[in-house]
């Protein structure tokens, strides 16, 4: 399970990240992946749940934007 030091931190981050990739409603979208995120699972199994979720949005910008997520996560650069 990742460590969240501040979900809504995270959320805002999320939002605005995605919102330049798709159409779609970059707010939902980012309830989805943190919805993933909170998920008791591996990095690995995380990013490929993530992927499933995001590919039929963000198409070829999804490995982009998962690389650039767990770097954020990682670095806490969210916060």
């Amino acid at each position: 399970k990742m460590m969240i030091e501040n979900p809504e931190a995270l959320k805002l981050w999320l939002t605005a990240a995605l919102a330049p990739l798709c159409d779609a409603d970059p707010v939902v979208l980012a309830k989805h992946v943190f919805a993933q995120l909170k998920k008791e699972k591996s990095e690995t199994e995380l990013r490929q749940s993530i992927r499933k979720k995001l590919f039929l949005v963000l198409y070829e910008k999804t490995p982009e934007f998962i690389d650039k997520l767990f770097v954020t996560l990682e670095n806490k650069s969210y916060l």
